[in-house]
């Protein structure tokens, strides 16, 4: 599904300094984990940061669901339309 994620891999891994910023970018954003795998001491992590935590902090709101901009209602829709096309109009 749509959103913002940040994906913790090879470089927070490898870099201190990467690390602690995106910890503090997962943190400040109130990060939801996702999903999260380790192998031996290589860890991986995605978080979605578009949170309803994140647009309170930011002093803003969450995005209002539009369906008539919507990429997946939209996708939806023209395929429906593709399957089942509309009779032509009667010529008058």
């Amino acid at each position: 599904p749509g959103g913002i994620y940040i994906h913790w891999g090879f470089w927070q891994n490898a870099e201190p300094g990467a690390a602690e910023n995106v910890a503090r970018l997962i943190t400040e954003m109130r990060g939801e984990l996702i999903t999260r795998t380790q192998s031996q001491a290589f860890k991986m992590a995605i978080f979605r940061i578009d949170t309803a935590g994140a647009f309170a902090r930011l002093g803003s709101k969450v995005p209002v669901a539009r369906p008539q901009t919507d990429l997946d209602f939209r996708l939806e829709a023209a395929k429906q339309e593709q399957a089942h096309p509309a009779a032509p109009a009667p010529a008058k």
